[in-house]
């Protein structure tokens, strides 16, 4: 911009000295007419920054590594002249690490939605975001402009690459004795010893769930939710630290992730997935004993956050599983290696 208002004032310099040297009503004219073109340009600017709008069109929520990403930039105009604009879209992922920005221009004409698209290839799993930063408008010669702030924002969870690991299963674990003294707190499951939640009666539930007393006292017929027990045989604890690739740390976490927890699946190996949480100073478990849980668990680790302490968080893991025996506990590190019981094995033999 500072390059174009140079040429203009450039412009209205050699137009001044013309109109003093030759004293012509042609040349008055044209001085007079850029001297007022500001003022005009900012008119024209002031009425398009009301009636220009720009949101960023329809993303899926999930993709795959590898792929190429459409992000779909709407701006739609109501202004009575056509205008020249210039969408800047940044596009990255969540840890703020590798992040371009692209710049999509377009001629706007009167009542009409242009569509402009950014396709970025999806090259580490994770969450990739798009944000629609900025909409730069121009006046017609494109001299001046003026800037719309924009909060288009969407998120686009990227599927790591899955492998069948070599595991095997032995006979120690499949006739492991699992505690299961804890109990998850965000679902319900089939374990009459507790109880998840009391709630009011819905018309799908069984009879045999109605807490007779309880809803003689509210007057109402409720229900009690059996507690889902976490208790499994094998543990994956996840660790996850802070560093100048935290993206790329990540990649290769869930890729080794869901490669193991996939490989356990398929081998009827029901087993759980801890890390630890700094922002809440807790330790997140998961229970994998499905392709469903499996899939949430992955969905999950797309949002886990790295620690700053490894040292804290370890000593974290170990005081919530004092107590707590596993036949088999791996260790997925930032690097994507798998430690069988703290040591490095070719085949898996959990």
């Amino acid at each position: 911009m500072a390059l174009q208002i140079l040429f203009y004032m450039l412009a209205v310099i050699f137009t001044g000295y013309l109109f003093f040297i030759l004293n012509d009503t042609a040349v008055t004219a044209v001085l007079i007419l850029e001297i007022l073109y500001p003022a005009a340009a900012w008119l024209f600017l002031a009425g398009a920054g009301r009636n220009v709008e720009a949101r960023i069109g329809f993303v899926p929520d999930m993709g795959e590594k590898g792929q190429e990403i459409e992000i779909p930039v709407l701006v739609k105009s109501r202004y009575r002249f056509p205008v020249r604009c210039r969408a800047i879209v940044t596009v990255g992922n969540r840890f703020g690490q590798g992040k371009r920005k692209n710049r999509l221009s377009c001629y706007l004409t009167p009542g009409k939605t242009r569509k402009l698209s950014v396709r970025i290839k999806a090259e580490l799993s994770g969450r990739m975001e798009a944000e629609l930063t900025s909409l730069i408008l121009w006046d017609y010669l494109g001299i001046f402009k003026r800037t719309l702030r924009t909060e288009g924002h969407k998120a686009v969870g990227i599927w790591p690459e899955m492998d069948l690991l070599p595991v095997e299963v032995t006979r120690r674990t499949r006739d492991f004795l699992a505690d299961a003294d804890e109990y998850s707190t965000e679902k319900s499951g089939d374990d009459p010893s507790q109880i998840y939640q009391i709630r009011e009666y819905r018309p799908q539930d069984p009879a045999r769930n109605i807490h007779w007393k309880i809803s003689a006292k509210e007057d109402a017929v409720m229900v009690k939710e059996n507690s889902f027990p976490l208790g499994a045989a094998v543990l994956v604890r996840i660790e996850f630290q802070k560093s100048r690739k935290t993206a790329e740390d990540l990649d290769r976490i869930l890729k080794s992730t869901s490669s193991l927890c996939l490989s356990l699946t398929e081998a009827k190996c029901v087993h759980m997935a801890a890390w630890f949480e700094e922002k809440n100073h807790r330790v997140v478990k998961m229970r994998v004993d499905g392709e469903e849980s499996l899939y949430e668990l992955i969905w999950r680790l797309m949002e886990i956050e790295p620690v700053s302490d490894r040292e804290f968080a370890r000593s974290c893991c170990e005081e919530a599983f004092r107590g707590v025996w596993f036949s088999t506990v791996l260790t997925v590190t930032d690097a994507g290696e798998i430690l069988v019981n703290g040591q490095r094995r070719e085949l898996l033999q959990v």
